[in-house]
């Protein structure tokens, strides 16, 4: 027999618009442009009206361009609005494909005025839908006191020829409604992690934490509806904490797929790995992307790619090596501090926790280790530069994330080191991985980055030395060449 317990709502909340501003595209400036009003469209998004069969109104919009999944465009609407308790939505917009297969996902995006993301969905069309021709594309999303913006919009990946139209976000009703005793319990089992090892679990309530969970999960029946509002429950804790499926475990461990993905092949790897280049003959440029894997042999395979690079780059008389981390939005930390190390050099170079139980990190001989565990190791004979301990310039900005992060802190405080262009995202929380009953994750920030000067961190990390940007050119790695060659 199933078990049940109810959920009641808090307060009662005021009702929401149930609209967005020029949803179906009705309004265009008196400029002459094209660009609807209260809507952003990217560069190299071409957007016209079209009166072609609108679901309603008299106008759809046409949209076309050549995009990828790496280099997206974006047609999006920023709804500033403050809402007051928890309120779920459906968004929806409903698209006509002309031509070809569209790459075109709909999405919800909600930030805080802290800059972190309470939400982040997406869906694809599905074929359904009652005006003849167009699909329908639906979300479900949440916001609560939190939010300092809503974006919605969409996303689009590939050459699109398409119209929209009758873009719409409607609250949905309060449930209260049972919630089933398998979901409460695995419930009970995230929340028991999260007061024991939250980084912030001083200032938490654990009764509040349990009735606004409960809250979001009415007529709940299985962890998979616990999926679904995981993560936007996390945000609401911090930033950095999130939760990932089972089959997102195993994606990540590479082994959802075949033999070749289980062993960690080359052949299955499917990563970007750190590229560099000479600047003149006496500067070595590296730009180490993120990476994001929990395979062992990926990640021996990341960081033997950057010793490899290294030995390539490395030459007699250089003055100095520029590390640009400011694409690198984070992962896993051990290889790319693995891979760094002949630059980085040998010893403790940073710390998880900032009191007297903390954990160093520290790289030698291809490995890095957190306290006396070896985290990740090079599969060759680790490489040593021409001049050990060169002068690094390590480049940051506002994508520098997490693991990222954790390597630009790597370098805090070292001798020859100095750090150019502007703070990092703010991510400088250490994530534990928690293995949940159904073989899901749950990752939770437990500490802070401390340096190896004993500087804690938990925020955005700031440069030694802010450079502005340049309209023409890249002045941030232009200064630090310019350092690097004591100019």
């Amino acid at each position: 027999m199933i078990k049940w317990a109810v959920v009641f709502a808090f307060l009662p909340v005021p009702a929401i618009a149930q609209h967005v501003q020029n949803g179906g595209f009705e309004m265009m400036p008196d400029t002459g442009s094209f660009r609807p009003l209260f809507w952003y469209v990217s560069d190299g998004l071409l957007v016209q009206p079209s009166t072609e069969q609108p679901v309603e109104g008299v106008r759809s919009l046409y949209l076309h361009g050549n995009f990828t999944p790496s280099a997206p465009g974006h047609l999006v609407h920023n709804d500033t609005s403050r809402y007051t308790g928890l309120h779920k939505l459906r968004v929806s917009v409903k698209v006509k494909v002309d031509s070809g297969e569209a790459g075109v996902e709909l999405f919800a995006y909600s930030t805080t005025d802290e800059g972190g993301t309470l939400n982040y969905q997406v869906a694809r069309p599905q074929g359904v839908s009652q005006h003849p021709g167009w699909e329908e594309l639906v979300l479900t999303c949440w916001v609560n006191e939190q939010v300092r913006s809503l974006r919605i919009g969409l996303q689009l990946k590939s050459t699109v020829d398409l119209l929209v139209d009758d873009f719409s976000v409607q609250e949905l009703p309060r449930k209260d409604t049972p919630v089933a005793s398998e979901l409460l319990n695995y419930s009970d089992e995230v929340l028991a992690l999260i007061t024991e090892h939250s980084l912030y679990r001083s200032t938490l309530d654990t009764a509040v934490l349990r009735d606004e969970l409960l809250q979001l999960l009415a007529d709940g029946r299985t962890t998979d509806d616990f999926q679904q509002v995981a993560n936007f429950f996390l945000k609401t804790i911090d930033k950095h904490s999130f939760y990932w499926s089972k089959a997102e475990v195993e994606a990540w461990r590479g082994t959802d797929t075949d033999d070749d993905a289980m062993s960690g092949s080359e052949e299955a790897f499917d990563f970007p790995v750190t590229t560099g280049h000479l600047i003149g003959e006496d500067v070595a440029y590296l730009n180490m992307p993120p990476f994001n894997s929990g395979n062992a042999a990926w990640d021996t395979h990341f960081a033997d790619t950057l010793h490899g690079l290294i030995r390539t780059l490395d030459r007699p008389g250089l003055k100095g090596w520029v590390l640009d981390l400011r694409g690198n939005q984070g992962g896993n930390c051990w290889p790319m501090l693995a891979g760094i190390g002949p630059v980085l050099g040998n010893g403790v170079c940073g710390y998880f926790g900032a009191g007297e139980d903390r954990s160093h990190w520290s790289y030698g001989e291809g490995r890095s280790s957190m306290d006396d565990t070896v985290q990740c190791a090079i599969s060759r004979s680790p490489y040593t530069l021409h001049a050990p301990d060169p002068r690094v310039a390590v480049l940051t900005g506002p994508a520098t994330a997490s693991s990222g992060e954790v390597v630009a802190v790597a370098f805090r405080g070292r001798h020859g080191a100095r750090s150019f262009g502007s703070a990092t995202a703010g991510y400088s929380t250490s994530n534990t991985n928690f293995e949940l009953s159904d073989g899901a994750m749950l990752f939770l920030a437990t500490s802070v980055y401390v340096d190896r000067a004993l500087n804690p961190y938990g925020g955005a990390v700031p440069p030694d030395e802010v450079v502005p940007k340049s309209a023409e050119g890249d002045a941030t790695l232009d200064r630090a060449v310019q350092w690097l060659r004591g100019e």
